[in-house]
């Protein structure tokens, strides 16, 4: 290091008009004022307010206070396709059963409304065929309780609607098979082509009719249980005596029975909705089913009732004139028939098999996280 004088080192980097203007010891001159600090003397905007330049000062900033916790972070939820992947409310279920049809209206209108089409037109034929001896059981059967020409006038023609009705019965899984794919691809954002979803659900079909054709005959077996039970109850309590006992007892059964059997369809109603996505038997989509619906069955049966009422008011709007011309018999007859079932099944159909596979996909979401694995599974191609 140099022995020359200090104050000789400091001259040479410091401007002159920086220094003060009394000398100081030697390594203890002061840096120059950093540029921009106010002028010794002027005021200074107070905490809070904005200087003369309009930058705010220290305090002016809109973050949390001292010793408050930050915000929390906002995390958006994904949505490929009709639904938020997350646990859904009454209006995503809603809302998401008609998406599903503006997504992939073909699939979502078109299989449905030819296979309806199809199973009308066969329906009719069929009744027109054994019209005969449908007819004159249903006039045997409602004039042995009592009804006059008033209710069972001699030109009403009943058979279209009966062969319609059992048609019906093997074409309404097919469509939920058809439904349930292309829903539950609309999920992920996918769309499939009417190809496509028909190629996807085929091997499942025989499965869901064989499950149709098994809970309906179950279910009238249970009616038919029901009815010789009430009778027996009612015969030997005595109703016809003036006690009126075996109402008493009648009554509060029914009730029972009937709340038992809304109890069991809640239990088992995704079992249609397992056999598709989950390719299961049905013995194993019944256990799915069981387990999956345990402590949601208030939801399921509410959404699903409320859901079915709101169809059931559009389609009475929509199909009741029709249903209505066509007891008219002749060649009109024939061809309201085909028009109300045909309205009147694919609005159900379709709105109805949307709410049941959102409800199915909300209870995995809720009990499995599933919103995690379609997320995962919406950025690639595949399905639930």
């Amino acid at each position: 290091m140099s022995n020359a004088n200090p104050n000789e080192d400091w001259a040479e980097p410091v401007q002159p008009s920086a220094l003060p203007p009394q000398n100081y010891p030697a390594g203890q001159i002061p840096l120059p004022p950093v540029q921009g600090e106010p002028t010794p003397g002027v005021e200074e905007p107070r905490y809070g307010q904005y200087a003369a330049d309009g930058a705010p000062q220290y305090g002016a900033n809109y973050g949390p206070a001292y010793g408050m916790p930050p915000a929390p972070p906002v995390y958006s939820v994904p949505r490929p396709g009709v639904i938020p992947l997350r646990p859904l409310n009454l209006g995503d279920i809603l809302a998401g059963a008609f998406n599903a049809v503006r997504a992939n209206p073909a699939a979502m209108i078109g299989l449905p409304l030819l296979i309806t089409a199809i199973a009308a037109i066969l329906g009719a034929l069929l009744g027109r065929l054994f019209a005969p001896g449908v007819d004159n059981w249903f006039q045997n059967l409602v004039t042995t309780g009592g009804a006059n020409d008033f209710w069972y006038p001699g030109d009403m023609n009943l058979a279209p609607t009966f062969g319609v009705g059992l048609t019906s019965l093997f074409a309404g899984p097919i469509i939920t098979g058809l439904l349930t794919t292309a829903i539950s691809q609309s999920i992920l954002g996918n769309k499939l082509s009417v190809r496509e979803v028909w190629d996807r659900a085929r091997p499942r079909i025989g499965t869901l009719i064989a499950w149709t054709l098994l809970s309906t005959l179950a279910l009238g077996v249970l009616a038919f249980l029901l009815a010789l039970l009430v009778a027996a109850l009612a015969i030997g309590a005595g109703v016809a005596t003036t006690d009126g006992l075996g109402a008493l007892i009648a009554i509060p059964l029914v009730f029972a029975l009937i709340g038992g059997f809304i109890w069991l369809v809640t239990k088992l109603i995704f079992v249609p909705v397992i056999i598709v996505l989950e390719n299961a038997s049905i013995g194993e989509a019944i256990r799915r089913s069981w387990t999956l619906s345990r402590g949601m069955f208030w939801r399921i049966l509410g959404i699903y009732l409320l859901s079915t009422f709101l169809i059931g008011t559009l389609t009475s709007i929509i199909g009741t004139p029709l249903g209505l011309l066509s007891v008219a018999g002749g060649g009109a007859g024939f061809v309201f028939s085909i028009l109300s079932s045909l309205i009147t099944t694919t609005l159900s159909s379709i709105f109805m098999a949307g709410v049941l596979s959102l409800l199915y996909v909300d209870a995995r979401m809720r009990k499995e996280g599933l919103g995690q694995t379609l997320a995962a599974a919406a950025q690639n191609v595949g399905g639930l």
